[in-house]
């Protein structure tokens, strides 16, 4: 007899974590503090369209193909005509650089390649990124590329991520994925949440909203799905040591916008 597996959070992670412990064979239940499960994903319905909360789509990759089909649900993907990327710089330009920077990015990128190839790129140890971008792309490249493009992913200020995290991967030796683009519901990512909550049910799942945890009142193995900030409050009875080293985390605000126009644009297609 497997052992039952509570699940804190009801987000992305700890619902789609519920559907592999309980196709595995583990009885699950999940715990969320809220009225209504997904956590940050969510899609509004408005009289334009549908706004997303938060990410507005998932990495088109083998793994979300799989949980699509599993699901039934059938995936919405991009438009041909919307693989080109903008980036502003007083107005959308698909190169923000002016030529004198433009010129300025391209010596300091074919020079690092053909002194070092590509280990000149490998980021130091606890170098950010904005500080790596300065050494080897340049301050415009760095400001109008490299920071949009990464702050658009990770929903962070450059100077505040890692580049060994994010880019250290790419100087390790393992098959590489093509790139497939993105894939939403119909619906929206709301679409995906409530697919995932009906398959859950499905299995038996057992889903407790408006929950107030007490992580000493649950029996057998807990799994956390929270922020570092809700899992700290909740260690602090039984762990206050890893506790108060998990309120160190710094966690990022995020606010999604989502823009209608009046009529269709025809310019930036």
């Amino acid at each position: 007899m497997k052992p039952t597996i509570h699940i804190v959070g009801a987000g992305f992670a700890g619902m789609s974590l519920a559907l592999r412990l309980r196709q595995k064979g583990f009885p699950v239940e999940i715990h969320e503090k809220s009225s209504r499960v997904g956590g940050l994903l969510g899609t509004d319905r408005t009289e334009y369209g549908i706004a997303e909360k938060a990410a507005n789509a998932l990495m088109r990759t083998p793994a979300a193909e799989e949980l699509f089909t599993e699901l039934a649900l059938t995936p919405s993907l991009p438009l041909p005509t919307a693989k080109k990327r903008f980036l502003m710089r007083d107005k959308p330009r698909s190169w923000p650089l002016h030529v004198s920077e433009t010129l300025d990015f391209l010596r300091k990128v074919l020079g690092c390649l053909l002194l070092q190839g590509k280990r000149g790129f490998k980021p130091r140890p606890q170098e950010t990124l904005q500080e790596w971008g300065h050494y080897h792309l340049g301050k415009p490249a760095t400001q109008y590329i490299l920071g949009p493009a990464m702050q658009g992913i990770y929903g962070n200020d450059i100077k505040d991520l890692s580049a060994t995290l994010i880019l250290g991967p790419l100087f390790k030796k393992r098959k590489k994925q093509k790139y497939k683009g993105l894939l939403t519901g119909p619906g929206g990512m709301q679409d995906l949440v409530d697919h995932l909550e009906k398959k859950l049910q499905e299995l038996g799942v057992i889903i407790h909203l408006n929950a107030e945890v007490d992580l000493r009142q649950l029996p057998g193995p807990v799994v956390l799905a929270t922020s570092a900030t809700a899992a700290s409050e909740l260690l602090k009875p039984i762990r206050p040591s890893l506790a108060k080293t998990m309120e160190q985390i710094q966690m990022s605000s995020l606010m999604s916008i989502t823009l209608f126009f009046d009529k269709a644009q025809t310019r930036y297609h």
